[in-house]
């Protein structure tokens, strides 16, 4: 078969994920050379996407997590009356936690996590939000190095605190 000399030699073989094009250099002799080029190409469906791939939800730290293996602790807590339901949360050292904070009342509050009591060292700071009975999760790592660290509401540090031992 003759093709114009612009289309000369040029075949494309797709595979899923995978592209190989084929230049032939010459003219009308049976004497060319073939070289391969190799293209990386995303799947066109994205049944092939999630086929091929192991679905990971969440954020990129929890993805982290769970490659580290990792404990996950998830906490409720709740504010009302400009106070916590719980003085003290728990977790182990370097576990990926999740506070689930509902705000009761109708001002606005937050959780915020930090290395002591003076804030000046943020570990994780929550979403400002008002309720009433409104649920906001933060996630975040736990600190690697055991010890007492400090939680409160960045509105009400007074009124509400707690401590936040990492194990």
């Amino acid at each position: 078969m003759h093709f114009p000399r612009a289309l000369t030699g040029i075949a494309v073989l797709a595979v899923p994920g995978l592209a190989l094009a084929f230049a032939a250099c010459g003219g009308d002799d049976n004497t060319s050379s073939v070289t391969p080029t190799i293209e990386t190409r995303a799947p066109a469906s994205p049944t092939a996407t999630t086929a091929a791939a192991t679905t990971v939800t969440g954020t990129a730290t929890d993805a982290a997590s769970a490659v580290a293996g990792a404990q996950a602790v998830t906490v409720a807590i709740s504010a009302q009356d400009t106070s916590f339901d719980k003085q003290e949360i728990d977790a182990p050292a370097g576990a990926h936690v999740t506070v689930q904070m509902t705000n009761k009342d109708n001002i606005i509050h937050n959780i915020a996590f930090y290395k002591d009591s003076s804030a000046n060292e943020p570990i994780a700071v929550g979403d400002l939000f008002k309720g009433p009975n409104v649920t906001k999760d933060l996630s975040f790592d736990a600190p690697k190095q055991p010890g007492t660290y400090y939680f409160h509401c960045d509105v009400h540090p007074d009124q509400m605190h707690g401590t936040f031992k990492v194990q």
